[in-house]
């Protein structure tokens, strides 16, 4: 939107009113556009979403010796949603209003039942301790009367009148979905102790899904566990030596009606024959994670200093994924099980109270320490890449890469020359390859956070963390749009500059020094421009909490019926220390997979500050 413009001129004259039909239309600067009057929407575009949701719980243990019961444990929960979508009359096309309006509900009723019965036995043998747990479950998820409507571009029958009747049905799109899940499974665990100083751990687990009803999968783990200062003589300064390792496979099943693909009837054209099944001459499997795990912790000093550190690595194997279809083949994808991801990595935490007087001040500080780095190992024999977001209008993609980390993005990048100059056209636009290159990966190369609590006379604390992330890459589609369109702050500066200043070198072979800004920033910003420009150091150092916090004495409010009252003023993600990136580097367009790392026009993040008052009774 232009600096010049005056905001109230729309906001309290967001519709006029159109005499050839007598209804009101939107009113916004440059016409019925993707940018909407935010108060049209507010008053002339509603949407409203109605959950109701009832959770029942319940269990019951039988004893039957002092060491033998039968627990019996089962849940529900049904959530009830009505959603409604209210376009009217004079609403931009872009979100495809007929000229009638536009009017979309769907009404959907999802229940999860939960049943488990176990057998506990524990007891002591001299000096073995047992704990065991068999036990079998069953998981049932149902989506009933997945009803949903949406006039589209069909329209409706009359002007701003919203409800089924009113929606010219034979074009609109109408669906109802039935989708029913079962998991069902058994499951056994065993806990042993050898004179409280060497513990096992081992469990075991057997499925059977709906979704893959060919096959069932078999998942264990084992544990180990050696307190050292329980079974050898340490030096008194050791408090607790402990040494661990684990090992672990869990297995996950795939989507529904994936394995079994089903065609489906349109509201508009009738049968719809399904073009996604997987790959003929393969069944699909579960998908396998198999971890390990070791680690020590240490206690020193009567608690002066703590160490737990862990190393682990997980390799996640058998993962579902769709790849294209060969032409001919009548699909248009293939479900396949492929891959090999590996995340390692160590988490690292040493806590220590150096000043502790009592019913004085103390003073406890904790340092956390976590890395992980991740791998494709491997894809499929035939599979070595597979793009999970095609760059289309855009200048990135998510590609997953053999011998690459997940999560690398890939872009358009600048044409130089061996000199590394940015090699300019006949029109001094910069060039740009015409095939992807890897350009960022949001993954951090360590995260650091840092806890500090005091604790004065008893009745004040204060306690600060300090959060940072360090390394990583991000891309900024913020940044990139508004500098095409000339308002950013960067492209304010390089014409008050007179251009862009940087290494250049035109169509002569002429070193250049500068680059018009108009000319620089409409061909290298913008959705298709050159996306390498766009990237940012991940790195920012923040302060995530700060609390303070006051227990008010007894003898101030003098009442027997309070135990305990106290008041807390808590503030989160309060300010940065450092970044240099124009976002928060740690926020993300959206939870999927293909959004990491990037930014399209985001909310800011925002501080929160709380006041709290917590009375015991």
């Amino acid at each position: 939107m232009p600096r010049y413009f005056n905001f109230n001129d729309v906001k309290n004259n967001y519709q006029i009113l159109d005499p050839t039909i007598n209804l009101y239309k939107e009113n916004w600067i440059g016409g019925q556009l993707a940018r909407f009057n935010p108060y049209w929407l507010v008053n002339n575009v509603p949407q409203t979403d109605n959950i109701s949701r009832v959770i029942l719980y319940g269990s019951a243990t039988f004893n039957f010796l002092p060491n033998l019961n039968l627990r019996l444990k089962g849940s529900s929960d049904e959530t009830n949603s009505i959603y409604e979508f209210k376009a009217n009359v004079g609403t931009a096309s872009t979100i495809e209003v007929a000229p009638n309006g536009r009017y979309i509900i769907s009404q959907v009723s999802n229940t999860q039942y939960y049943g488990e019965a176990t057998i506990n036995y524990n007891t002591k043998i001299d000096d073995i301790s047992l704990v065991a747990l068999l036990g079998t479950s069953i998981l049932s998820s149902n989506l009933n009367n997945g009803f949903f409507a949406d006039s589209r571009t069909a329209g409706l029958k009359f002007p701003n009148i919203f409800g089924l009747q009113n929606i010219n049905l034979g074009e609109a799109d109408v669906s109802q979905t039935l989708v029913r899940r079962e998991l069902q499974a058994v499951f056994a665990t065993v806990q042993s102790g050898y004179k409280d100083f060497l513990y096992l751990d081992l469990t075991a687990r057997n499925d059977w899904s709906s979704t893959l009803p060919s096959q069932s999968f078999f998942y264990w783990s084992a544990g180990v566990s050696l307190i050292v200062n329980q079974m050898v003589n340490l030096p008194s300064f050791f408090d607790l030596v402990k040494i661990r390792a684990s090992y672990a496979v869990v297995g996950n099943d795939v989507p529904v009606y994936v394995n079994n693909p089903i065609h489906t009837i349109s509201s508009t054209i009738g049968l719809v024959t399904n073009t996604l099944a997987p790959q003929p001459g393969t069944n699909l499997k579960p998908e396998q994670a198999k971890s390990f795990e070791t680690g020590i912790n240490i206690i020193l000093a009567k608690g002066l200093l703590k160490v737990d550190a862990t190393y682990y690595r997980t390799n996640t194997i058998n993962q579902f994924l769709s790849v294209s279809a060969p032409l001919g083949s009548g699909l248009s994808q293939y479900y396949i099980n492929a891959g090999n991801i590996q995340n390692q990595g160590i988490e690292i935490r040493l806590s220590t109270e150096p000043v502790k007087i009592k019913n004085t001040f103390s003073w406890l500080s904790t340092l956390n320490f976590t890395k992980n780095t991740n791998l494709v190992v491997a894809l499929t024999d035939n599979l070595k890449q597979v793009t999970l977001s095609l760059p289309g209008n855009n200048s990135y993609a998510y590609i997953v890469q053999e011998g690459n980390a997940f999560g690398d993005i890939w872009g358009r990048t600048f044409k130089r020359d061996i000199q590394g100059r940015i090699i300019l056209d006949a029109d001094n636009k910069p060039q740009k390859n015409s095939v992807l290159s890897k350009i960022a990966n949001p993954t951090p190369n360590f995260v650091l956070s840092w806890r500090n609590e005091f604790n004065i006379l008893k009745n004040f604390s204060l306690a600060i963390l300090i959060d940072g992330r360090f390394g990583g890459t991000v891309l900024s589609f913020t940044q990139s749009l508004t500098d095409e369109a000339g308002a950013s702050q960067a492209s304010a500066d390089a014409r008050n500059n007179g251009g862009v200043v940087g290494k250049f070198v035109d169509a002569l072979g002429k070193e250049v020094d500068k680059v018009d800004a108009k000319i620089f920033y409409t061909t290298v910003g913008g959705r298709a421009g050159i996306s390498e420009y766009y990237v940012y150091d991940a790195t920012n150092i923040r302060i995530r909490e700060l609390s303070v916090s006051y227990t008010i004495p007894k003898h101030v409010y003098k009442t027997t019926f309070i135990k305990n009252l106290s008041v807390s003023f808590i503030a989160r993600n309060l300010l940065f220390l450092y970044k240099t990136a124009p976002y928060d580097p740690d926020q993300a367009a959206s939870t999927g997979t293909s959004f990491q790392g990037l930014d399209v026009f985001g909310l800011p993040t925002t501080r929160s500050i709380g006041f709290n008052v917590k009375i015991n009774l």
